[in-house]
């Protein structure tokens, strides 16, 4: 049997947690040639590159590739993948190593025939793969050139992101291919109920008054577990919740009417849910307190008491709230500022994976702010934050890989974690990413792409953007020449204190006035 026809088949039940499941056998997913001497075993949805994933010599011939799933009762996992020399039957060897992945998808393919189909152009192959990718729910095969071999068959790895063995296959005593274990044959199923039997239960139980029911279903409406995202429903059942003391409940009505979701917004009355649940014991009220202070949301703006309750929260364990005063303490905001408490509540935040705080004890390690200077720490606290989705840890792991910093410079690893953060939004990375491809470092030249991420970095109010974009308007490069519109991104670029964008404005301003001096206003650009 094919993989495609066991993972479509329709089935019945609902995998409950703990129960066994029960293995297929080797189902059939696609057989792929070895030209060179290596597979190459990687996250498939990244740029994939030998030193993220695992390298495997094997004997060049036709592979076929394999996989086995369980069934724990309506819910089908791939628990294994084999990639077999054709024609022989292979035992298990020992282990050769692990391959990891944080997006799930494990893949594999002749690394030799990859390394050529891959080239230098990193955005448009990584465009091939991961938009096979996102097509497919399971498992596919990633075409990474058009009309030639270079492909990628991927799986979804058993229960998701982790660190996986590989072990060898021995046909006798010759190496006959490899094996990847995602789930073992005898693991229970480690999730709860699925979302709409976890919905009618809760909700069985939510109708009886318990509070503790009463707060999951709303979690559960509020998410869209079990069914569409419904505010409505979610506020009814924690305000039930809250009727019955639940403190998390009476915090998270807090945020419905903060946010105006499920009812009006009314940030008094979201001041005062808050101040309910922090007096029943919840830190995540009393982290919001702080934050409501902190910006002035229903109360008056009092950066002292959002320092202590930020301080309160944190001292409870709230990661948030952790960092929230750890910022306080590296600016100096409501309290004075101290970095040594600084870097400890960062370091309590980031114990917890907390993003924001990762990234900010990343550059105080690359900065040597309240610890010695250690660019390789940076880099580690990055990495945490940027394979969390966190953009600017993203944009900083790739500035690092741009200048060598803590790790070996990688340009094309530069692009790949600038390009994470632009897709976010985040200007600096737009920026950045602009420059590479106009350069065409790390990835092809390519400066439509370029420009075009100048532009949306420089209508957000981004100066190093605005001067890029009046560069290359000045010249006529990858857009009109038009001095009056370089004139007014260097006009915006100036105004934000950006140095050479002002010069620059100088000297075409002198141009265009026929003045000889150079020293006019940034206010004096000539209007069309």
């Amino acid at each position: 049997m094919k993989l495609q026809d066991y993972v479509s088949a329709e089935r019945t039940g609902e995998a409950e947690q703990g129960c066994q499941g029960k293995q297929t056998e080797w189902l059939d997913l696609y057989e792929i040639k070895l030209s060179g001497p290596q597979f190459l075993v990687v996250d498939a949805s990244f740029v994939p590159s030998a030193e993220d994933g695992l390298l495997i010599e094997a004997p060049p011939g036709q592979y076929e590739v394999r996989a086995k799933c369980i069934d724990y009762g309506g819910d089908a996992r791939i628990s294994r993948l084999r990639v077999s020399l054709k024609g022989t039957q292979p035992e298990l060897g020992p282990e050769l190593g692990k391959t990891w992945t944080d997006t799930a998808m494990t893949g594999c393919c002749d690394y030799e025939v990859f390394l050529k189909a891959w080239g230098n152009d990193d955005e448009a192959s990584y465009e091939k793969i991961s938009g096979t990718i996102e097509e497919s729910d399971s498992h596919g095969i990633a075409v990474l050139a058009p009309g030639t071999e270079a492909v990628m068959p991927f799986v979804r790895s058993g229960f998701g992101d982790g660190s996986y063995q590989v072990f060898e296959l021995l046909d006798g005593t010759k190496r006959a291919g490899f094996e990847i274990e995602f789930i073992s044959e005898s693991e229970r199923y480690p999730f709860p109920p699925s979302p709409a039997a976890l919905a009618r239960k809760l909700k069985a139980a939510a109708e009886k008054g318990d509070a503790d029911a009463q707060w999951r279903l709303g979690e559960c409406y509020r998410e869209g577990e079990g069914g569409n995202q419904d505010f409505k429903e979610a506020f009814k059942w924690h305000s039930l919740a809250s009727e019955n003391g639940h403190a998390e409940a009476a915090f998270r009505l807090g945020t419905y009417f903060g946010n105006g979701h499920g009812v009006e917004k009314d940030l008094q009355k979201a001041k005062e849910m808050y101040e309910l649940a922090a007096s029943r014991g919840s830190a995540n009220a009393v982290n919001n307190l702080g934050r409501a202070y902190h910006n002035g949301l229903g109360v008056p703006k009092d950066l002292a008491k959002a320092a202590a309750h930020y301080l309160e929260a944190a001292e409870k364990g709230n990661a948030a709230a952790q960092c929230n005063i750890a910022i306080f303490y590296h600016m100096g905001t409501g309290v004075a500022q101290n970095m040594e408490q600084a870097i400890k509540w960062y370091r309590l935040a980031a114990d917890q994976h907390q993003p924001v705080a990762e990234c900010h004890l990343g550059h105080c390690y690359l900065e040597g702010l309240g610890v010695p200077k250690d660019a390789q720490k940076a880099v580690h606290f990055f990495q945490h934050g940027a394979i969390s989705g966190h953009a600017t840890s993203q944009y900083n792991l790739g500035y690092c890989y741009e200048t060598g910093q803590g790790i070996e410079q990688d340009f094309a690893k530069a692009v790949t974690w600038y390009r994470k953060a632009a897709s976010r939004e985040l200007p600096v990375a737009q920026t950045k990413l602009a420059v590479l491809m106009k350069k065409g470092q790390g990835t092809q030249k390519n400066l439509p792409g370029a420009v075009d991420l100048f532009r949306k970095a420089a209508e957000k109010g981004f100066a190093e953007a605005q001067y890029h974009l009046g560069l290359l308007h000045e010249i006529g490069e990858g857009v009109t020449l038009d001095p009056i519109e370089a004139c007014k991104w260097f006009q915006k670029a100036a105004a934000s204190g950006e140095k050479e964008a002002s010069e620059h404005l100088n000297v075409l301003l002198a141009k265009l006035t026929g003045a000889q001096k150079t020293g006019l206003e940034v206010t004096d650009c000539p209007k069309q």
